[in-house]
C-alpha cells in the first residue's frame, strides 16, 4: 500500500514508527516500551498490524538481529509476503521525542470503520 510522504496521516504515522524501531540500534532497549505504547491500539494498514504483532513476538533472548527474526514470525503467523524491506529502511532515524509525539497521536486515534 503507497504511503504520502508526510506524517499527516495515520498509516503514515504506523509506518514511521515501525521503522524507527528497527532503524535505530540506540532505540533497543527503548523497544519494549515503545511496542507497549499501543494497548489495544487498531492499526489502520493491515501490514503494518502484522510487522507489530511479529514485533511483539520476538524474544529477548534471541540475539539474530530483527531483520533476521521478524520474516520467519511473520510466516509462522500465515504472513510470508510481508515487503520487509519497506521497514528495514536507511536513513530513518527519528528522535526519542518523535517516537513519544508519534506514540501519542497514534494512541488518540480509533480504527476507521471496515
Amino acid at each position: 500500500m503507497p504511503h504520502d510522504v508526510s506524517l499527516n496521516s495515520i498509516p503514515c504515522l504506523e509506518l514511521a514508527l515501525l521503522r524507527a524501531i528497527f532503524a535505530s540500534s540506540d532505540l533497543s532497549s527503548a523497544r519494549g516500551r515503545i511496542v507497549s505504547g499501543l494497548p489495544g491500539y487498531k492499526w489502520h494498514d493491515a501490514d503494518h498490524a502484522i510487522v507489530y504483532e511479529a514485533l511483539r513476538k520476538v524474544s529477548s533472548r534471541d540475539k539474530r538481529p530483527l531483520r533476521e527474526q521478524l520474516p520467519a514470525i511473520a510466516a509462522r503467523m500465515g504472513f510470508p509476503d510481508v515487503d520487509w524491506d519497506n521497514y528495514f529502511t536507511t536513513g530513518t532515524t527519528i528522535s526519542e521525542q518523535k517516537i513519544n509525539e508519534i506514540l501519542r497521536r497514534l494512541a488518540a486515534t480509533t480504527a476507521p470503520e471496515i
